[in-house]
This record gives C-alpha cells, structure tokens and sequence, in this order.
C-alpha cells in the first residue's frame, strides 16, 4: 500500500491510498484482471528521456528515462505518476 498526495477536482490537495485496483486502472485500463487479455507488453527506451507511456488497450507499457529508473526512489515516484495520472484515478 502507498500512500501519495494528489490534487483534487476542488484544487485541493488530498491524500490518496493507491490500491491494487489503481495499478490495475492505470496500466490495463480495468480496476480489475479481464479475462480476454493473455499478454501484455513492456518496453524499453534506453535512449528517449520524455516521459513512459502507458497504451491500456495493448496493454503495454513504455519505460523511458531509463538512467532515472535506476535508482529506486526515482522508479518508485515515476510509476505513482503514471497511476495518478491515470484517467479515473480517484473515483469511488
């Protein structure tokens, strides 16, 4: 479990629980495991330094700025802003 603070639709800053579920939401598109989907994909850029990309209809996923991700608190906060970053992250 992480915790994280985000800002709300009110603009107002808000602590934030991510579950399973958001992880879920953010790189399969689901909050939970479909059924049709047998595989994914992740990706490595070695050589681009824009931010990681996620596509939940492949499901796959871009890892860039790989000289950052080496570290793991670096890892750590870019994969929480991939899933705050998230479209429905946050709804109950």
């Amino acid at each position: 479990m992480i915790t994280c603070h985000c800002i709300g639709e009110d603009d107002q800053l808000k602590e934030k629980v991510i579950h399973l579920k958001d992880v879920l939401q953010a790189l399969l598109g689901y909050t939970s495991l479909p059924r049709n989907i047998s595989s994914g994909l992740i990706t490595f850029d070695h050589l681009n330094h824009r931010h990681s990309t996620v596509n939940t209809c492949g499901p796959s996923i871009l890892f860039s700025s790989m000289d950052d991700l080496k570290d793991f608190d670096k890892m750590k906060t870019h994969m929480i802003n991939i899933i705050i970053g998230a479209p429905d992250f946050g709804l109950e």
